[in-house]
Order: C-alpha cells, then sequence, then structure tokens
C-alpha cells in the first residue's frame, strides 16, 4: 500500500542532512506532564517600556530542547499538533500529507512507510 503521497516533494518537513523526516503528532496522544516541561515562546519585539514584559502577551509557541529531542507546538493552531524536529528515537510512519506536506505521521506508523523523528515512550499518553 506504501507510505502515502509526498505533497512535500522531498522538500518539506525534511531534515535535509540526514533525510529523516520531521514527525507529527497529536497533542492528545503526547504527555501532558511532558508538555509542562516545554519553554514559551514570545514574538520579539524591541519596545522603549521598560516595564513589558512579554509574559504579559500570549506565547506564539512552546518549545522543547533537551538530550537530542526539539520539538514545538503552538496554542494557537487549530491543527493541535506537535512538531518533532530532532530525535534519537526514529521510527517509521505514512506521510501526513496535504496537511502537513512531507512530515511523517506518528498517529499513523507504518513499518513500510518513511523514516520519521519520534518521541520516547515517556513522552507518549498513557491511556
Amino acid at each position: 500500500m506504501g507510505a502515502g503521497i509526498d505533497y512535500g516533494l522531498g522538500r518539506n518537513n525534511i531534515d535535509l542532512e540526514t533525510g529523516i523526516r520531521y514527525g507529527v503528532i497529536s497533542l492528545n496522544n503526547v504527555s501532558s506532564e511532558w508538555l509542562d516541561e516545554f519553554e514559551a515562546q514570545y514574538l520579539e519585539e524591541e519596545n522603549p517600556d521598560e516595564n513589558y514584559l512579554p509574559e504579559e502577551c500570549s506565547p506564539i509557541s512552546y518549545k522543547y530542547e533537551k538530550d537530542g529531542l526539539v520539538c514545538e507546538y503552538s496554542p494557537n493552531s487549530s491543527m493541535n499538533i506537535l512538531f518533532v524536529f530532532k530525535s534519537e528515537v526514529i521510527v517509521k510512519a505514512k506521510f501526513c500529507s496535504p496537511c502537513v506536506p512531507g512530515a511523517g505521521d506518528l498517529d499513523n506508523l507504518d513499518p513500510e512507510g518513511i523514516e520519521t523523528y519520534g518521541l520516547p515512550e515517556d513522552c507518549l499518553n498513557k491511556y
């Protein structure tokens, strides 16, 4: 049956150095305790007001970067997904196209699929 269609044409959502696809997974399938470890990211703007704190604004994303694992998600996205940009865990998955062209769908693993950056088991939601 195959891994699906690569709507990214081998150029999007792929680590060009390794050829491994970025992984995407529903936030519902990720441990909420692990998500608490993510760091809020804010728009960087120059502001002449010294009393301005970025914490007064809503974060544009949350990022995790530790032990070779780099992930990020946006709380403002209607897609409700986490991106895995780097990981020591490599899995095989179907393409997550066309919603995230070229990425691997970590909610749809497939032994015949494409190499995709995955998550360690302890990061996943335990049902």
